[in-house]
C-alpha cells in the first residue's frame, strides 16, 4: 500500500508539473522510451491519469500530448486498455468543454479508431465517442462527416429508444446546418415518435424546431415549438443537460423576440440565459457562453449601442480562447470578429476587423475535409466578403494618398483570392499529403474507393447501388480518420507572403481578379506595371446577363451566329471588353493572367477585340481559380515528360465518332514519341498510372457533362470524376482535347464543377481543356501547332497563344471565327516543359557537328603553320 501510495503521489507531482510547462511533446512517429513496469502498476498510472483527467482538467489542457505521454507504455491487459480508452476520452471532453475544438477531435478520434482496432465494447462507441465527435463535426462545419457518424449511430442503436431520440436530435442540427428544412422537420419528429410527449428530452427536439421553422419564415410555429420546449422545464428543478436545454430555450426566444424588434423582451432572455450558464457552469460551458454574448453584441448592435456591443463581441474571444496573437479556428470567433467590424467607427479598426473575420474564416475552413461543406462554406463566406468590399471600395475612392491607397487596393485583391478555390485549394494539400506518405493504409483506403465508385457508376439495381454508397461513405470516412486530419498544424494565411508572391510577377504581366457576384458590388482588381488599380463594374446583373445571351448566341448553339452577322459579333465582343477590361490598352503587356468567378468561368476572354482585333492576337492568357494556387507552385521546375495518348474514335452509335483523333494519335506517336492508350489499354488504372508517374496527358475521346449527372472521361468504361478523386498527380500538363472538358455546374466562389478543375485539385499543374464542341476539321491542324509551339517556347500557356495567333495568321475569313478556336484554353500556373523527341534529338548532332568544325579548324592550324615554318 505505501509503494502504491508513493506511486500516485509521484505521478500527480509529475502530472502538475509536466503539464504546467510546455515542454518538448511527442509525437506519434516517435518511439518513447518503454519503461520496465508491470501491468499492475501501470493500472495504477492510468487509475491516477483519469483521476486527472475528469476532475484537474486545468492542469493539462494547455498540454493535452505531454499529459498522456505520462503514461510509459500501452496496457497490454482488457482493464488496461478499457482504462486507456476512457483516459482519451476524459481528455477530449476535458478539451471540449475548455473550448479547444481540434485537439478534442483529435482525442475523440483516436479513441475512435483505438476501440475499433482493440475490439473494445466498453467505452459504448455510440454514447461515449460517435455522439459527441458528431456534435464537434458539426461545430467546425465538417457537416458530411457529422452527418456519416450520426447517421451510423442511428443504425447502430435501432431498438433503443432513448437512444434514437438523442441521437436524431443530434441529426436534425446537422440537417439544419447544410440548409435542408425539410430533412430537419422530419427527423425531429422521428426523434419526437421514440418519446413520451411529456418526457423532458424531447426538449432539443422542440428547440431545433424552433430554429428550422424560425429560418423558414414560419413565426408562428416557431413560438409553438419554443414555448413547448420552455414548458417542459418549467417549475422543474434545472441541473446538468436540462439546465443548458432550458437556457437554448431562453436564448432561442430571444432570437424570435428580436426578429420582431422586441428587443426590450430579447434582452430579458438572453441575460436571464447568460446569469443562468454563468451560475451553474462557473468554469465551463464557455462555447454555448460565448453563442449567447454573440447574441447579446447583435441586440446591443440593432440597438445602437456600439460600445456595449464590442464588450460583448470581445467577451465572445475570451471565451473561446482568442488573443492577439492566437485566434483558433472556430467560426463563432469569425462571427465575433464580423460582428466587431460592424461596431467599431474608425476606418482602420473597420478594416482590420473585416480582413481578420476574412482571414480566419479562410483558416477555419481547412478544418473541413468534405466538399459539401466546404462549398456552403464558401458560399457563406461570400456575404462577408462583399460587406467588406464595399466598405474597403468606399475608402478606397475617397482616399487620396498614392500609398494609402495602393494598400486599399492590395487588400481587396488579397481578400477576393482568399476567398476564391478553397475547397480546390484543400484538395490540392490533401493529394500532397497522399503523395508524400509511404503509409500502406492511406495507399488501400484509396483504391478501395476508387474500386468502389467504379462498381456504384456499372450497378443499375437500386439496391445494390445503396449498397455501394453505404460502404463508400464509410470508406472515406475510415480514410478520413486514418489521414489524422486534426494532427495537422493549421496555419492562418499571411498577406505579407502574398504581397510578395505577387511583387515578384514581373510588370510586362497583368494580373486580373475579378468578383462578381450575381448582384452587388462587382470588381475587377487588376496589377499593372507594378501599381494595383480597382475598376468597379457597374450593373453586374445586366453584365451577367449579357455574357450568357453572349456565349449561348455565338458559341453552344454552333458557329452560324458569327457567320450570318460577324459585324454584330465585333460590336458585343468589343463592348463586352470595355465592360470587363477597359484598361487593357492602357499599358502593353505581354500576358494576362485572369482569375476568374461567377459567369465568367465560361467565357473565352481571347475571343473579345479590341481595335478590331481578337485579344488572342495580341496577349497570351492563362486563367486561374485563385491566385493562391498560382503562389503555391513559384519555384518554376521544369519537367521532361512522356506523353501519353488516350484516345477513343469509335463509338459504335453510343456517342458520335471522332474521325479527328486519327490525325493527333499520329502527331504524338510519330513526332514525339507518344504511347498510344487505345482499345483494351484504354483503362482507369492506365491513365491513373500515367497520372502518378508524371507524364504530359493527352485524352481524344468524349467527355459526357450535364444532364444532372457528374461529368466522366466516356473510355471502354465511364472514368468518373469521383475515381479522379482519390489518385494522385505528378503530371505538370493535361490536354483535354475533348469537348465540354472545361464545362461544368457553377458553383459559388469555387468555379465550375468540371473536369478541367478535377485535375488541378490533384496537383496537375496545368489543363487544356475545351468550353464548347470541338471542330473535328479544325482539331488536328491545331493540336499540331499548339505541340510545335510548345516544343519551341516550353510554356503551355506561351504556347496555346502562339497556336492561336498561328491559327488566326493562316485561317480563311470564314475559319476566323472563334468558335473554332477559342475552345480551348489553359488553366493553371507557369511551367515549363521539354518535350520528348523533337525538342532535343539534335542536341547531339548539333554536338558532334562542332566536335568535327573545331577538328577541321585545328587541321587546317595546324597545316597553315608548317607551312609558314616552311
Amino acid at each position: 500500500m505505501m509503494m502504491k501510495w508513493l506511486l500516485h503521489t509521484t505521478l500527480l507531482m509529475v502530472a502538475f508539473t509536466a503539464c504546467q510547462s510546455p515542454g518538448p511533446q511527442t509525437t506519434r512517429d516517435e518511439e518513447k522510451p518503454m519503461a520496465v513496469i508491470d501491468e499492475e502498476a501501470l493500472l495504477n498510472i492510468l487509475d491516477t491519469l483519469g483521476a486527472i483527467a475528469y476532475d484537474h482538467p486545468e492542469r493539462f489542457i494547455h498540454h493535452p500530448d505531454s499529459f498522456i505521454n505520462l503514461l510509459p507504455r500501452q496496457p497490454a491487459s482488457p482493464e488496461g486498455k478499457e482504462l486507456y480508452a476512457w483516459l482519451l476520452l476524459n481528455v477530449g471532453y476535458a478539451l471540449r468543454e475548455h473550448g479547444r475544438i481540434l485537439e478534442s477531435i483529435r482525442y475523440y478520434e483516436t479513441a475512435l479508431t483505438y476501440c475499433a482496432a482493440e475490439q473494445l465494447t466498453v467505452p459504448d462507441r455510440v454514447l461515449y465517442i460517435a455522439k459527441p465527435l458528431g456534435n464537434l463535426y458539426t461545430q467546425v462545419g465538417d457537416l458530411e462527416k457529422a452527418l456519416h457518424i450520426q447517421q451510423e449511430a442511428i443504425r447502430l442503436t435501432a431498438g433503443q429508444p432513448a437512444q434514437q431520440a438523442a441521437l436524431y436530435s443530434n441529426l436534425a442540427i446537422v440537417y439544419q446546418q447544410l440548409g435542408q428544412p425539410d430533412r430537419v422537420l422530419q427527423t425531429c419528429k422521428s426523434g419526437l415518435a421514440y418519446l413520451d410527449p411529456a418526457d423532458r428530452q424531447t426538449t432539443p427536439l422542440y428547440n431545433t424546431l424552433a430554429r428550422c421553422y424560425q429560418e423558414m419564415g414560419k413565426s408562428d410555429s416557431a413560438r409553438t415549438a419554443n414555448t413547448r420546449a420552455l414548458a417542459l422545464l418549467s417549475d422543474r428543478p434545472l441541473q446538468g443537460d436540462t439546465l443548458l436545454w432550458y437556457t437554448e430555450a431562453l436564448h432561442q426566444r430571444a432570437s424570435l423576440a428580436a426578429g420582431q424588434r422586441q428587443f426590450r423582451e430579447a434582452f430579458h432572455d438572453v441575460n436571464r440565459a447568460i446569469a443562468l450558464i454563468d451560475a451553474y457552469f462557473p468554469t465551463s460551458k464557455a462555447r454555448e457562453k460565448a453563442k449567447y454574448h454573440y447574441m447579446r453584441g447583435n441586440l446591443h448592435r440593432y440597438d445602437l449601442h456600439p460600445t456595449e456591443a464590442r464588450s460583448d463581441f470581445d467577451r465572445v474571444l475570451h471565451l473561446l480562447g482568442a488573443t492577439k496573437d492566437r485566434l483558433p479556428p472556430d467560426y463563432t470567433i469569425t462571427d465575433a470578429l464580423w460582428g466587431l467590424a460592424r461596431v467599431h467607427a474608425a476606418p482602420d479598426s473597420v478594416i482590420h476587423y473585416y480582413s481578420l473575420a476574412l482571414e480566419h474564416a479562410y483558416y477555419t475552413q481547412q478544418l473541413i475535409t468534405s466538399k459539401t461543406s466546404h462549398y456552403q462554406n464558401s458560399a457563406w463566406n461570400r456575404t462577408l466578403l462583399q460587406e467588406a468590399l464595399t466598405y474597403l471600395y468606399r475608402a478606397y475612392t475617397r482616399q487620396t494618398h498614392p500609398v494609402e491607397r495602393q494598400e486599399l487596393a492590395l487588400r481587396m485583391l488579397w481578400l477576393i483570392e482568399l476567398s476564391k478555390g478553397r475547397q480546390l485549394l484543400q484538395e490540392v494539400s490533401r493529394t500532397d499529403r497522399w503523395d508524400t506518405s509511404e503509409r500502406d493504409d492511406l495507399r488501400e483506403s484509396r483504391q478501395r474507393l476508387q474500386y468502389l465508385y467504379g462498381q456504384l457508376a456499372a450497378a443499375a439495381d437500386s439496391a445494390e447501388r445503396i449498397e455501394y454508397q453505404r460502404q463508400i461513405a464509410e470508406t472515406a470516412f475510415q480514410l478520413q480518420l486514418a489521414e489524422e486530419h486534426f494532427d495537422r498544424d493549421f496555419a492562418p494565411p499571411a498577406m505579407a507572403d502574398f504581397r510578395r508572391f505577387v511583387e515578384h510577377i514581373p510588370d510586362s504581366s497583368m494580373l486580373v481578379s475579378y468578383c462578381l457576384p450575381d448582384s452587388g458590388l462587382a470588381l475587377a482588381v487588376y496589377r499593372a506595371d507594378g501599381a494595383y488599380h480597382v475598376h468597379a463594374i457597374e450593373h453586374v446583373e445586366q453584365v451577367v446577363q449579357r455574357v450568357g445571351r453572349f456565349m449561348n448566341e455565338y458559341f453552344h448553339k454552333g458557329p452560324d451566329a458569327y457567320e450570318n452577322a460577324p459585324h454584330a459579333y465585333q460590336q458585343e465582343a468589343h463592348s463586352l471588353r470595355e465592360t470587363l477590361l477597359p484598361f487593357i490598352g492602357e499599358q502593353p503587356h505581354s500576358e494576362l493572367v485572369i482569375s476568374l468567378d461567377g459567369i465568367l468561368f465560361t467565357l473565352p476572354f481571347d475571343a473579345l477585340m479590341a481595335d478590331g482585333q481578337f485579344l488572342a492576337e495580341q496577349y497570351p492568357i492563362s486563367y486561374t481559380y485563385t491566385l493562391l494556387l498560382n503562389q503555391r507552385h513559384t519555384t518554376g521546375t521544369s519537367f521532361q515528360p512522356d506523353i501519353h495518348c488516350f484516345a477513343r474514335s469509335d463509338y459504335g452509335g453510343e456517342l458520335p465518332d471522332l474521325p479527328s483523333v486519327a490525325a493527333e494519335k499520329q502527331l504524338l506517336a510519330k513526332r514525339f514519341h507518344g504511347r498510344i492508350m487505345e482499345g483494351n489499354a484504354l483503362t482507369d488504372a492506365a491513365l491513373l498510372d500515367a497520372l502518378e508517374h508524371g507524364a504530359l496527358l493527352h485524352i481524344a475521346a468524349h467527355a459526357v457533362t450535364g444532364n444532372n449527372t457528374s461529368p466522366y472521361l466516356a473510355f471502354n468504361q465511364p472514368f468518373t470524376l469521383d475515381k479522379l478523386r482519390y489518385s494522385i498527380s505528378q503530371s505538370p500538363l493535361v490536354v483535354l482535347s475533348a469537348c465540354h472538358t472545361a464545362a461544368g455546374v457553377a458553383v459559388q466562389a469555387e468555379g465550375l464543377e468540371s473536369l478541367n478543375k478535377a485535375f488541378i485539385s490533384k496537383g496537375v499543374l496545368g489543363v487544356i481543356a475545351a468550353y464548347w464542341p470541338v471542330d473535328d476539321a479544325t482539331m488536328p491542324q491545331f493540336m499540331a501547332l499548339f505541340y510545335e509551339q510548345l516544343a519551341d517556347y516550353e510554356v503551355p500557356s506561351l504556347a496555346l497563344a502562339r497556336a492561336k495567333q498561328h491559327y488566326l495568321q493562316e485561317a480563311p475569313p470564314a475559319r476566323r471565327n472563334p468558335w473554332y478556336w477559342a475552345t480551348l484554353n489553359y488553366t493553371g500556373v507557369e511551367t515549363r516543359i521539354t518535350l520528348p523527341g523533337r525538342s532535343r534529338w539534335y542536341y547531339p548532332l548539333v554536338g558532334l557537328g562542332m566536335l568535327c568544325l573545331l577538328g577541321i579548324g585545328w587541321r587546317w592550324y595546324r597545316h597553315r603553320k608548317s607551312k609558314d615554318k616552311v
